[in-house]
C-alpha cells in the first residue's frame, strides 16, 4: 500500500473519529464578548491531542520503520499544534484579566 493511500484512509478514519466526538460534545464556538471563546480554544487543542493519539496508536501498529517514524512525527507536530492552542487560550485569558484590572483602576481612579 503506498503512504499516500494509507494517509489518506489514515485522515478519513481520524475525521470519522473526531466527527463522533464532536457530535457526543455540545461544541459551541460562541463570540469572544460572551466568554465562550477560550472553551473554543481548549476544544481545538482537544481535538489536536486526540489525532496524536491516533498517530501514537498508528505508529505502534507499524512493521516499517519509516512509517512508525511517521506516524511518531506527526504525533509530535500534533501535540505542538495543540500547545499552541493553549498557550493562545492562557494568552487571551491574561488579556482579558489586564483588560479589566485595567478598567478597575480607572474606575478606582475617577471615584477618588
Amino acid at each position: 500500500m503506498s503512504y499516500y493511500i494509507f494517509f489518506f484512509s489514515l485522515i478519513e478514519a481520524l475525521d470519522s473519529t473526531l466527527r463522533q466526538a464532536r457530535n457526543a460534545r455540545n461544541w459551541d464556538v460562541g463570540a469572544p464578548w460572551e466568554g465562550r471563546m477560550l472553551v473554543s480554544v481548549s476544544n481545538e487543542a482537544s481535538e489536536c491531542r486526540l489525532y496524536a493519539e491516533h498517530c501514537a496508536d498508528k505508529a505502534q501498529l507499524q512493521s516499517d520503520p519509516q512509517l512508525r517514524q511517521w506516524f511518531l512525527e506527526m504525533q509530535r507536530r500534533w501535540l505542538s499544534l495543540a500547545r499552541s492552542y493553549e498557550f493562545a487560550e492562557r494568552l487571551e485569558f491574561l488579556s482579558a484579566v489586564e483588560e479589566r484590572n485595567k478598567e478597575a483602576r480607572l474606575l478606582v481612579k475617577d471615584a477618588d
